[in-house]
């Protein structure tokens, strides 16, 4: 028997030859180099949030366009009309947001080429995609936020706190304290967050003006807009500032002497659309829930009381007030403080470490708000409102109107992912450079065109930012005019929020706003927050002395 000659690795006809010391470098990757380019793979993921294996970031992303089969002028088509097919299915004929979007989203899609099942890019795979990592997002935070308004609204720290706010301001400048409320809690927590942690404030307002909760919720929510667009910590001002580099500071200062006019302007229009809405009586007051008498211990004199409403408020007098109103404004204040504290972690310790570390996890928003639930419950709630079940039976009540948010948030998730796995928005790019806008009504356009069909403030101005990073010489301009680039753009992100919005949905859900009120309130008065924001920038970039683009 022959024995079979060996074969040592790297030589031999089967493997690659030993180069000299002079032979120019192979183009094939060393076992070594392959493995290190694997692990970078696995580590990217794609648009739609699914692994790309053993595959370059760029590769799935280019793979996905080319099976767009559709025409640049035939897709803005599929778009307008299937906005305007959401609007018949949810307004007219009055379907379920969540199956009226991910309907539209299904259809939009093989509109767009894509095949109807496919596991890497057909239509389902792509509304599955965005739909899990998403909603693994947003449910947490909504849960969570649910469950502390139930803590607040049984204390009776909602309707303690919305006496005090109507003591200071007066019943006819309610709308003012939300505003005040939310530009202070909007400052360093997300949008959706700081929405649902100020409702039952809002909620308590509106009972005790008498007026509807819209009248509070929208104004409060544009304010929350307008901080969550242009200040840090928050990721789409962030990512504009890191693009451009612009400096925190110098954006601030220019954000807010430009965003806050406009946010004003913004509400006194919706404040005022509102109230025509009002007069035809459009727009319900928010009460308690159902009907369900309920005794409980008045905490000051131990007496019986009996209160109608789903859920036990406590009578709070003015003993009780005095030790709850502090209670309260630490429950309030604790998310923001924790993830302030997170964010400036970051900014001045960027290495690892392990107190930097553990600060950064208590300042996540997940965690800031597990937290700040727990602590609520032990500093709110007395021994005679917690209930037989605890936690459990709070929890339990506060989280009845998840599904709700969560599904509605979840169809505009879905519709928006479909809209951006077409590429569309580099086509919008190209097209609007050929424009030759000026710089600086080129970043607010293209942020307002990304954000009305992408349907997300962040994912607008962080795409605006990374494309003007790379085609404007960012050294050929002054400081103050790359920050009022970078405000524009953050202007155009707030504007046109619309039903592929999942911020229009937590609005819309938690505070019972009709979709026709939300759709003349909400967004055009953010709309008209980002237009004044914008034309008061162009008029700074123009008057101010430096080296306009």
């Amino acid at each position: 028997m022959r024995s079979r000659p060996s074969r040592r690795r790297g030589s031999g006809t089967d493997g690659p030859q030993s180069r000299p010391a002079n032979a120019p470098r192979s183009s094939v990757p060393s076992p070594q180099r392959r493995r290190r380019t694997d692990v970078r793979s696995r580590r990217s993921r794609d648009t739609i949030g699914r692994r790309a294996p053993g595959r370059p970031l760029h590769w799935r992303q280019s793979s996905l366009q080319r099976s767009i089969r559709v025409t640049f002028p035939l897709a803005v088509l599929s778009i307008v009309l299937s906005v305007v097919a959401l609007l018949v299915l949810i307004v007219r004929l009055r379907i379920h947001p969540y199956i009226a979007m991910t309907s539209v989203a299904v259809v939009l899609g093989l509109a767009f080429g894509l095949p109807l099942i496919d596991g890497e890019f057909g239509v389902l795979a792509v509304v599955d995609g965005v739909l899990g990592p998403s909603l693994a997002h947003i449910l947490p935070l909504v849960g969570l936020g649910c469950i502390i308004g139930e803590i607040i609204s049984r204390s009776g720290g909602g309707e303690l706190l919305a006496r005090v706010l109507l003591e200071k301001v007066g019943t006819q400048r309610g709308v003012l304290a939300v505003v005040l409320a939310g530009l202070l809690v909007g400052s360093t927590i997300f949008f959706d967050t700081a929405v649902i942690l100020l409702a039952p404030v809002v909620l308590s307002i509106s009972r005790r003006a008498g007026r509807p909760a819209a009248f509070f919720a929208v104004p409060m929510a544009i304010a929350v807009l307008a901080v969550h667009a242009i200040l840090p910590p928050h990721p789409g001002a962030v990512a504009v500032a890191s693009a451009l580099g612009v400096d925190y500071g110098l954006l601030a200062v220019l954000g807010l002497a430009t965003m806050l006019p406009g946010a004003a302007v913004g509400i006194l229009w919706a404040s005022r659309r509102l109230a025509r809405i009002d007069a035809r009586g459009g727009l319900p007051i928010p009460v308690e829930d159902p009907p369900a008498e309920r005794t409980v211990a008045q905490p000051d004199t131990r007496a019986v009381s009996t209160l109608a409403g789903g859920s036990t408020a406590l009578a709070t007098a003015p003993a009780t007030a005095t030790r709850l109103l502090p209670r309260l404004l630490v429950v309030l204040t604790l998310p923001v403080l924790l993830i302030l504290l997170a964010t400036l972690t970051a900014l001045v310790a960027p290495q690892s470490t392990p107190l930097g570390d553990v600060l950064r996890f208590l300042g996540t928003p997940v965690v800031a708000l597990m937290i700040t639930t727990v602590v609520a419950y032990v500093l709110l709630l007395p021994r005679s409102a917690r209930g037989t079940g605890g936690l459990t039976e709070v929890g339990r009540v506060g989280l009845r109107p998840v599904g709700e948010i969560v599904l509605s948030t979840g169809g505009g998730v879905a519709f928006g992912g479909v809209i951006a796995a077409s590429g569309i928005g580099g086509q919008l790019v190209e097209r609007l450079q050929e424009a030759h806008l000026p710089l600086v009504v080129f970043g607010f356009v293209l942020a307002a065109v990304l954000r009305a069909t992408l349907g997300t403030t962040t994912a607008a101005v962080t795409t605006v930012a990374t494309l003007l990073a790379t085609t404007v010489d960012t050294t050929a301009v002054d400081p103050t005019h790359i920050a009022l680039l970078a405000v524009a753009v953050s202007a155009g992100g707030v504007c046109l929020s619309q039903v592929n919005d999942a911020g229009f949905w937590v609005l819309s859900r938690y505070f019972s706003i009709p979709e026709r009120t939300m759709l003349s309130t909400w967004t055009v008065g953010v709309t008209v927050m980002g237009v004044v924001c914008a034309t008061l920038t162009t008029v700074l970039w123009y008057l101010l002395p430096g080296t306009p683009a």
